[in-house]
């Protein structure tokens, strides 16, 4: 609960206006409701000593004017909250992905990517409805409750110390019949999962149960599955019948003394004050029952804050030293585990120096990717250090790092843009119309303004390539590093060649660090390291 009082606390902080506004109509809507049963009290006290329809003409009018004006109050204030909840979960949505966007990936990948997702959309709207509507909505229905009971206060203070201890002993009856039919629910839901999973296993089986005489054995495991439902649901709807019979017999017993005790002449024996104090025992008990109905749903809502909360938690990737240029990075005894259990990487110790051309080979799941994802940043070593020129990889800005480790790898995805607005998203710069007009002749790409759908998938392998190898070039002058993972993979030989050509010419010009992971023939490129990595270990050729 603590949690969840903390981030309300942030929202009101961050957004005083719009809770400023919330909180004052919802005293407002709180007074306009408490003064309804004190208005009809007045109006029927006005008819009996009048006696005439004027007055009830009048008063309707009235009425009618009042219920226009809350009606009113009330859509502003759902309005309100509307606003203030929709500015936190923008602002708690950015935080998220802001987050997830700085932290190490191998951290996203222990948590997992489908979890995450579930965050950042079913736990951000539990988030947002209890700080948009449930906390606020409770306040309002505290006020109205308080007010009433200031009003009723003034009229009588016995009757309302009455209708409040019977009010609390219905709120307590409601409470626990609540928490033991969730739990008989829970117990029903889980039978039935249970019966779910056994249809779902039968008709998997299907082929098999029809070439096997082992039909009875599904015949009784499906009738034991349904007598254990029969058991759970008459247990449920027992429970559910005794305990929505007590709480609906209680509060039909209390309306039945609250007009016993009005109706005697001790009590003030008036209509008015009949029709009064129902009205101000209705309000408050629906209010209560509000607050009740909607703590339990926030408390239901827990499990989401943390979930949010442990994604804001990430650390933060790198430090606060920016660089400049790369000329060295050194591996000095790097191990990496997933999980801190299984091992992908061991021991690495290699150097890379300014104008090498390093090639990496070894069959899949040998730790090529995880030695890149070290290199660019993207993991933090389990074990060892990476340096870049005197500076642990650790310490560094990890912006800085991205602007001069240049990373393609073979699984990258593309934004769903237009080829130029990608490519222009990516690099961070306008593209000169001929530079954009040459590169796209060069990869033979179709230059039709053809939107990206599917972060890629509506491509062909070949076009995504051509796509990598136009930002290649494009962001080449900015990067010390370049890693290639499987860039020209499914692209044609004529294509392949060209790229390299003028991926070699840029390199022996510039003199970068190039890393390539590629089934290249050695005579196409002429590397001056070899690193082979098996099982973790990396031999340097």
């Amino acid at each position: 609960m603590d949690l969840i009082l903390k981030r309300f606390r942030d929202a009101a902080g961050k957004f005083p206006k719009y809770f400023a506004i919330s909180m004052g109509l919802s005293l407002f809507l709180a007074i306009l409701n408490a003064a309804i049963p004190w208005g009809i009290k007045e109006f029927l006290a006005k008819i009996t000593d009048k006696n005439n329809y004027h007055t009830i003409v009048v008063g309707m009018i009235f009425f009618a004017l009042f219920f226009g004006v809350r009606m009113l109050v009330n859509m502003a204030w759902y309005v309100s909250l509307d606003q203030f909840g929709g500015r936190y979960i923008e602002d708690l949505t950015i935080s998220l992905e802001e987050a997830l966007a700085k932290t190490y990936y191998d951290k996203i990948e222990n948590m997992q990517p489908s979890i995450i997702r579930n965050i950042m959309y079913t736990d951000v709207l539990n988030v947002f409805r209890t700080i948009g509507h449930h906390i606020p909505s409770i306040i309002g229905s505290l006020a109205v409750v308080f007010v009433s009971l200031i009003v009723s206060f003034f009229f009588d203070i016995n009757m309302t110390l009455f209708i409040c201890v019977s009010i609390g002993i219905g709120l307590f009856l409601s409470w626990c019949s609540r928490a033991v039919l969730a739990k008989t629910a829970g117990q029903t839901n889980m039978v039935l999962k249970k019966h779910d999973q056994w249809c779902t296993q039968f008709v998997d089986m299907l082929q098999v149960v029809q070439n096997n005489p082992i039909y009875n054995y599904y015949a009784k495991r499906t009738s034991d599955n349904l007598n254990e439902f029969i058991r759970t649901s008459v247990k449920e709807d027992t429970r559910s019948v005794f305990w929505n019979g007590l709480v609906s017999g209680y509060n039909r017993l209390f309306s039945i003394a609250l007009s016993a005790i009005l109706a005697i002449p001790v009590a003030g024996n008036s209509i008015s004050n009949l029709v009064f104090f129902t009205m101000i025992a209705d309000l408050i008990m629906e209010h209560s029952q509000s607050v009740e109905q909607l703590f339990q749903q926030i408390v239901k809502t827990q499990i989401s804050f943390e979930n949010v909360e442990q994604v804001i938690l990430l650390p933060e990737a790198g430090g606060r030293k920016t660089i400049s240029q790369i000329n060295e990075i050194k591996f000095n005894n790097v191990s990496f585990s997933y999980m801190e259990s299984y091992k992908v990487l061991d021991d690495v110790c290699c150097t890379l120096k300014k104008g090498e051309i390093i090639r990496l080979e070894g069959d899949n799941g040998s730790g090529k990717s995880t030695f890149l994802k070290l290199l660019a940043g993207m993991y933090s070593p389990s074990s060892g250090s990476i340096v870049i020129d005197g500076n642990s990889i650790l310490e560094l800005d990890h912006e800085s790092l991205k602007k001069k480790i240049m990373y393609i790898n073979q699984e990258e995805k593309c934004l769903n843009e237009t080829f130029r607005r990608y490519l222009e998203t990516m690099i961070h710069r306008v593209i000169p119309d001929q530079v954009y007009d040459e590169l796209i002749e060069f990869v033979d790409l179709p230059n039709d303004q053809r939107i990206i759908k599917g972060n890629g998938s509506s491509l062909s392998v070949g076009q995504r390539k051509k796509l990598y190898a136009m930002r290649l070039f494009l962001q080449f002058d900015q990067a010390d590093v370049i890693i290639l993972d499987e860039l020209t993979a499914g692209l044609d030989l004529n294509t392949k060649e060209k790229v390299y050509s003028r991926l070699l010419d840029m390199v022996n010009e510039q003199k970068k660090i190039l890393i390539l992971v590629d089934h290249t023939p050695l005579k196409l490129v002429p590397f001056t390291k070899i690193f082979h990595f098996e099982a973790g270990r990396l031999t340097i050729k």
